[in-house]
C-alpha cells in the first residue's frame, strides 16, 4: 500500500512538473477552445433593431427551441450566440424586410465539466478557465489504482456540431509526449476513467449511454 500511495504521489508531482514545464504549447491549444454555445435554460433577449415592438425575452427550451412571435419555432440550442444570431435573421427574412437581429444573454448556464469513474473525487466541477483533461483529472484527486490511464474517455462537444468521443492514453505521465494525447475541454464535456478495457465502439456506445448521450453517425471517436 506504501508503494502505491508512493507512485501515486509521484504521479501527481510529475504532472504539475509537466504543467508547469509545457504552459505556452498548452496556451496554444487552449486558446483554440470553443466560443460558449448555448445550452437549455439559457435566457436571452432577441432584438430586432428595426422593429424594436417585436424585441422578445426567451428561455430556450429542453429540445434546443425558442418560439419567437415573427418566427415560430428556432433551434438555437448547441449553437454560439454568432451563430444563433445568424439563424434567428435568416429565419426573420421570411416575414420581415431585411430584418437586422442583436441577441443579449441576460443569464447562462456556468461553464462546467464532469468528471467520472475511477477518480478520487467524482464530481461535477466548476470550469473558471480553460481547462484540459489532464487538469480535470487532477481537480479531482487523480486516478485510483484501478483506474485505466491508458483508456481515459472524453465525451467532448455532444450538443454541438461535432460531437467527438476521445480515448486519450494519460499514463506516461513523466515523458513531454503526454502533452500530445492530452485534449482541450469544453464546458459539458465528460472525462471518464474507466475500470475495465473499452476495446469496441459497442463498449463506448454503453458507456454514453450511461450518461444520457447517443452516439450517431455525425460522432467522431478518436483513439490517440
Amino acid at each position: 500500500m506504501h508503494n502505491h500511495l508512493r507512485s501515486r504521489y509521484l504521479w501527481l508531482a510529475a504532472v504539475v512538473l509537466m504543467l508547469v514545464s509545457a504552459a505556452g504549447a498548452q496556451q496554444m491549444q487552449l486558446q483554440r477552445r470553443s466560443t460558449y454555445k448555448l445550452h437549455p435554460g439559457d435566457q436571452l433577449t432577441v432584438q430586432f433593431t428595426y422593429t424594436p415592438d417585436l424585441n422578445q425575452p426567451v428561455t430556450i427550451q429542453p429540445d434546443g427551441y425558442i418560439v419567437l412571435n415573427p418566427t415560430g419555432p428556432v433551434q438555437i440550442g448547441g449553437k454560439t450566440v454568432d451563430q444563433a444570431t445568424t439563424i434567428i435573421q435568416q429565419a426573420a427574412a421570411t416575414r420581415l424586410k431585411d430584418p437586422v437581429v442583436s441577441l443579449v444573454l441576460t443569464d447562462f448556464q456556468k461553464p462546467y465539466i464532469i468528471v467520472s469513474g475511477q477518480v478520487q473525487n467524482p464530481l461535477r466541477y466548476d470550469m473558471r478557465e480553460p481547462t484540459t483533461a489532464l487538469r480535470a483529472i487532477m481537480m479531482a484527486g487523480g486516478i485510483t489504482k484501478t483506474g485505466k490511464e491508458k483508456q481515459v474517455v472524453v465525451f467532448h462537444d455532444m450538443d454541438g456540431d461535432t460531437p467527438q468521443v476521445r480515448v486519450l492514453n494519460l499514463k506516461d505521465v513523466g515523458k513531454d509526449t503526454i502533452f500530445e494525447h492530452d485534449m482541450a475541454l469544453s464546458s459539458g464535456d465528460i472525462v471518464f476513467v474507466p475500470r475495465t478495457k473499452v476495446s469496441r465502439v459497442q463498449d463506448v456506445a454503453q458507456l454514453a449511454a450511461t450518461f444520457g448521450l447517443y452516439l450517431n453517425a455525425a460522432t467522431y471517436l478518436i483513439v490517440r
